[in-house]
């Protein structure tokens, strides 16, 4: 009895052990963790938490704070604005769990702002700690930087890349050198900056050389008509805008809503004249909440039945936007379900709208992706593009990672880029890129020239493009048009070999 006994007592402090032993861990795991972040600028001043969100915001001419915890395993959001102040004055937030990130809105000097995903060099934070803001930055993008090189085994980079890449490198040692805090965060985000010109650099070179070595792959060299005013001229230098191509020269037309489909036969049958392919959109995104679902449900079986011939159709315009209203998902199903019954040849295009952090939480990009898309829907989808209007929602070197984030999740589709402008009034507050001055004369042609060619480097991207007031900004042709007629001409310039800028 007595041996029975003590085999009991055994066996229950062997489980009680344990029970406390996984209460523990589980609580662990359940308890908020806190990070710190000290900020400094370029010349080692350490900022407040009001300066740093200061910079955050563009001094509240973006909008509002737009920092988010996101899972870094698939960039949906953990928590939205979890920033706050300790008592120190230092940016902190709190979060539970592991693999989390950070994400804002940041500015370098040369690039302008760009969404920082911050993610503990790719492991996410995970315990408690003081970080050192603009360091542990350097270091995020220092990876990134060189797994994104080290999956483009046959980039031959320029003079130009080479010297901004080695001086990242002399900042981010110098930053793991020095003890001081101060020198720590001022080396950190001289580094952040020449990185994020190395990245674009080299997103852009390497575009059009994947380009210049895959002749066969199809891109889609697109931009958008959202008017018939001069329709024949307008197209004309469309085509004369891909070396009157009869493959690779697309338009986006945009039908309007409330307008017969009639009114477009004349554009529609001249583009295909002009061996132009056409992206029908059904309708723009500010004007779905115009529609019921029953009214857009005939609008879907009018057009496409009125246009047998269209090659592809955009069945939603930045889809996950906080403005479309009501039944957005039944519309889109209904419109990927007709024209795959009605027009299984048909293309079908998703456009997404990239925004992270500068909207509610359900209309973030991955967030609404997860939330929304079915696989029934998905199966139904041939191509899924993004809209980027990066003064409303910035992007920068982070273009890389989102491209390669929408593979991961339409693993089996084309992605593109479907809308893209930087337009500017005077007056309006935006994130600025590249130039807080010449958003116009400069920025444009620069925004134009990186994304095109940026788009290009992937095995599973069709480029797009789709430049949004090309009535308005590229004709007559003028410099926005040169600019992306030259890199046309670049890319095409010879079948295989290195492309310099």
């Amino acid at each position: 009895m007595i041996k029975k006994t003590k085999a009991f007592l055994i066996i229950f402090f062997i489980i009680l052990i344990f029970s406390l032993i996984f209460y523990q861990s589980n609580s662990s795991a359940d308890a908020y963790k806190t990070i710190i972040m000290k900020v400094y600028d370029r010349e080692g001043n350490k900022l407040s938490y009001e300066e740093f969100m200061d910079i955050v915001t563009n001094g509240n001419r973006g909008w509002a704070e737009n920092d988010m915890l996101f899972n870094i395993n698939d960039y949906t959001i953990v928590e939205g604005w979890p920033l706050y102040k300790d008592n120190n004055g230092n940016p902190c937030f709190d979060f539970k769990g592991s693999g989390i990130g950070l994400s804002l809105t940041w500015m370098t000097e040369n690039t302008g702002y760009f969404n920082l995903f911050l993610d503990k060099e790719g492991a996410g934070f995970s315990k408690s700690e003081t970080i050192i803001f603009n360091y542990e930055a350097a270091l995020s993008y220092w990876r990134k930087l060189n797994n994104a090189l080290s999956i483009r085994e046959d980039y031959k980079p320029s003079s130009n890349f080479n010297k901004l890449y080695e001086n990242a490198r002399y900042y981010i040692n110098l930053a793991k050198q020095v003890n001081k805090d101060s020198l720590k965060g001022k080396y950190g985000q001289i580094a952040l900056d020449y990185i994020a010109r190395a990245y674009e650099l080299l997103l852009y070179e390497y575009g059009i050389q994947y380009a210049q070595r895959h002749p066969s792959q199809q891109f889609w060299w697109g931009v958008t008509i959202d008017r018939i005013d001069d329709y024949q001229n307008v197209l004309n230098s469309v085509s004369d805008l891909v070396q009157n191509s009869t493959i690779d020269g697309w338009i986006r037309i945009v039908f309007d809503e409330f307008i017969p489909p009639e009114y477009y036969d004349g554009i529609v049958s001249y583009a295909q004249k002009k061996n132009l392919h056409i992206m029908g959109e059904i309708l723009d995104s500010c004007c779905m909440r115009l529609y019921s679902l029953e009214d857009f449900k005939s609008r879907v079986r009018e057009y496409v039945n009125h246009f047998p011939d269209i090659e592809a159709w955009e069945i939603g315009n930045e889809i996950n936007g906080e403005w479309l209203g009501s039944d957005v998902v039944a519309k889109i199903e209904y419109a990927a379900n007709y024209i795959k019954k009605v027009r299984p040849n048909a293309i079908t295009v998703l456009t997404l709208y990239w925004q992270f952090g500068t909207e509610d939480i359900p209309h973030s990009v991955f967030q609404w992706v997860k939330n929304n898309l079915r696989s029934e829907l998905i199966n139904k989808i041939d191509v899924i593009a993004l809209s980027i209007y990066v003064m409303n929602s910035p992007l920068g070197m982070a273009f890389d990672e989102v491209f390669q984030m929408l593979h991961k999740y339409f693993p089996e589709k084309k992605i593109m880029i479907g809308e893209m402008d930087y337009w500017y009034v005077e007056g309006e507050d935006i994130w600025w890129w590249h130039s807080n001055t010449e958003p116009v004369s400069i920025v444009r042609k620069k925004f134009c020239k990186q994304m095109y060619a940026s788009a290009l480097g992937y095995s599973f991207s069709l480029l797009g493009g789709f430049w949004w007031y090309y009535n308005l900004e590229m004709y007559p042709p003028n410099d926005l048009w040169q600019t992306l007629n030259e890199l046309y001409k670049e890319v095409h310039r010879k079948k295989k070999g290195v492309s310099r800028r």
